[in-house]
């Protein structure tokens, strides 16, 4: 029965064309299995079906080993992350929403996670900087124009 649905799944893979965003090495032999793969494996672990690497592979007549080695491919991670950007779709402003008022608290974590969002966090070597400055401003007791202070930050 797993089986079934498993090559249902590659049958729609292979009539949609396969999506644009998602790559495929040239050094892989069966690419519909690669990309049914990576969209597994970006599935939540609770909604996999089969649940394990080892039944999937089972499923796809793959050895987990080849299964495991396509994890070594930048394009698996990238194509990964692209499903998972999918399967978020309309979910990631309300979760940038959560993280954002967590950071307005004062919760650090979440600041820097809006920060990596938004490409403006250095990496512990200081390999990207960009002009990230927080700064508290209240205009009723520090009597301090904003326009320049603005400025220097742009």
């Amino acid at each position: 029965m797993a089986d079934t649905k498993v090559y249902y799944m590659i049958n729609k893979i292979q009539n949609r064309n396969i999506d644009n965003e998602l790559q495929i090495p040239d050094r892989i032999q069966f690419p519909n299995e690669f990309l049914l793969f990576c969209k597994w494996q970006a599935l939540p672990t609770a909604s996999r079906k089969p649940r394990t690497q080892q039944a999937l592979a089972r499923s796809l007549n793959m050895s987990a080993q080849r299964l495991t080695e396509w994890k070594e491919y930048k394009e698996f991670n990238l194509n990964v992350r692209a499903e998972v950007k999918r399967l978020l779709g309309n979910d990631i402003p309300d979760i940038m929403d959560i993280v954002k008022k967590k950071a307005l608290r004062g919760d650090n974590k979440s600041a820097e996670l809006i920060l990596k969002w938004l490409g403006d966090l250095v990496d512990q070597q200081n390999n990207y900087i960009d002009k990230a400055v927080v700064f508290t401003w209240q205009p009723d007791k520090d009597n301090v124009d904003a326009k320049p202070l603005i400025n220097d930050i742009q």
